[in-house]
């Protein structure tokens, strides 16, 4: 596991009780003709503070409460509040001007110009129109005519309504009476899904869809949740995995940008068209692809089974598969490394050539299991622009 001793974390020093009353901007340049111009605010450029702290790597951290600096040089932006010292009301004026920015949460100090704000390390999903995602169902809204969907998201929960799902055999028609009443036989509480955010209203509310028969109900998969943000966006989020040597059966993984990840056989979902694309093929198939859902979209396959609680237990080996990609899926998220169809086959091939058979590993053998998939990661160029947080070329932890 990558430390994160390369961050810095800002504490204040003895030279910072003195506060500023500098009205220089904190970003200044000086020419050779001896003139000097404050930087233009469009010219973003992340530069020192007073309080003994370095914000020109953007690597420097704070903690909740952290005093960042002070009123007179900076201005307050996200993640930050101001602190006044105690005084009377006569002196209030003057402790306005003397007010101490105070970081609000966890996160990366970010200068812009004379703005000081913090980014989260870690955060919610938020939800964009087109985004595919996995959820669980929370409630059945019978007279509603829509499901209420977990999606681990900073709106709270979706909507799916009764009109943007595919009726079972495909049948392509208007939402009848009985249909509401069938409702807890195609979708019940708790079930998993994947689908498509049709929509995001002005409420912040969030509308799906899974008219594409590729979405719908999971069932005989594996379910992993890796930190939001590791997701990358590709041509198509099924993915299909082939064990390295050709052994074993072919595993389907389906990437949710909300840090969902469903694990199956190839196949396991009745009423699927076969075919999933394979890891790095998204460039061949690029002209096949249609959106994140990839190819069979519409009324090509028979969708009698979308909605069956019917088991299928897949083979041993096949078992053994899912519980090491699972596995694989846990430590990448753990190390903040970037997770695609790529990354993810990848770290496989380089967990099969280590014999890494068994899911559960002794820290040491994850730690060393870990370097070689960061060491193949940096060989391929998979870590940069991951926009994730992952490893430098030292090994230290890294934000993009």
């Amino acid at each position: 596991m990558a430390s994160t001793s390369a961050f810095q974390v800002v504490t204040p020093t003895a030279s910072s009780s003195k506060a500023s009353t500098s009205t220089r901007p904190a970003s200044y340049h000086v020419h050779l003709s001896g003139h000097s111009d404050p930087r233009l605010e469009d010219d973003d450029e992340e530069t020192g503070g007073e309080y003994g702290d370095d914000y020109t790597s953007s690597r420097t951290l704070a903690t909740p409460g952290q005093p960042l600096g002070s009123l007179t040089t900076y201005m307050r932006g996200h993640g930050t509040h101001l602190v006044a010292p105690p005084t009377s009301s006569s002196q209030q004026a003057a402790a306005a001007a003397a007010a101490t920015i105070s970081s609000s949460l966890a996160g990366r100090v970010l200068l812009t110009n004379r703005l000081l704000s913090l980014s989260p390390l870690s955060h919610r999903y938020t939800p964009e129109t087109g985004d595919l995602l996995l959820g669980r169902v929370k409630s059945v809204l019978p007279g509603a005519r829509k499901w209420k969907i977990d999606i681990s998201s900073s709106s709270g929960s979706a909507s799916l309504a009764l009109s943007a799902i595919n009726l079972p055999g495909g049948v392509q028609r208007r939402k009848l009476a009985s249909d509401e009443l069938q409702m807890r036989t195609f979708l019940r509480e708790g079930d998993l899904l994947v689908a498509e955010v049709q929509g995001v209203f002005a409420d912040g509310g969030v509308g799906l869809h899974t008219r594409s028969l590729r979405y719908g109900k999971l069932r005989n998969g594996r379910l992993v949740r890796v930190p939001v943000g590791l997701v990358r966006r590709g041509r198509s989020h099924f993915i299909k995995l082939v064990r390295p040597g050709g052994e074993g059966g072919e595993v389907e993984m389906i990437l949710g940008l909300n840090g969902w990840i469903w694990l199956s056989a190839v196949g396991a979902r009745e009423g699927t068209p076969a075919g999933a694309q394979s890891a790095g093929e998204g460039e061949e198939n690029g002209d096949e692809a249609t959106g994140m859902g990839g190819r069979g979209v519409g009324r090509d396959v028979d969708a009698s089974g979308t909605y069956s609680d019917e088991l299928k237990l897949p083979p041993a080996s096949l078992l053994d598969d899912l519980a090491l990609l699972s596995s694989l899926l846990s430590l990448l998220g753990d190390a903040y490394l970037p997770i695609s169809d790529a990354s993810v086959q990848l770290a496989w091939d380089v967990a099969v050539q280590q014999q890494a058979k068994k899911a559960e590993r002794s820290s040491s053998q994850q730690q060393r299991l870990l370097a070689a998939i960061q060491a193949e990661f940096r060989a391929k160029g998979i870590l940069g622009g991951s926009g994730a947080r992952g490893q430098d070329e030292d090994g230290d932890v890294r934000m993009d």
